[in-house]
């Protein structure tokens, strides 16, 4: 059989299955976020603190996780397609 016009644009997405919008990885995007929120909360609380050594270790450990945890790849697009 053919394959759909959109397989030919861009072979390697898969289209989204519409699983009603609760489906576990919705679940696990709002726990993250829940654990991303009450940690950004927690380092504003430790830096009003108005204590140097607090300041400068958050600092230091935002700068060194930034370092391992993210990527050198975030720059590198690959656009196949001239007019976009």
């Amino acid at each position: 059989p053919a394959a759909p016009p959109f397989a030919t644009a861009a072979p390697l997405l898969f289209p989204k299955v519409d699983v009603g919008g609760w489906g576990p990885s919705r679940y696990i995007g709002a726990i993250l976020f829940g654990i991303n929120s009450a940690i950004g909360y927690l380092l504003m609380l430790a830096i009003v603190s108005f204590n140097g050594g607090v300041f400068v270790a958050v600092v230091v450990s935002l700068g060194f996780g930034y370092l391992v945890f993210r990527g050198g790849d975030e720059d590198l697009v690959m656009v196949d397609n001239p007019c976009a």
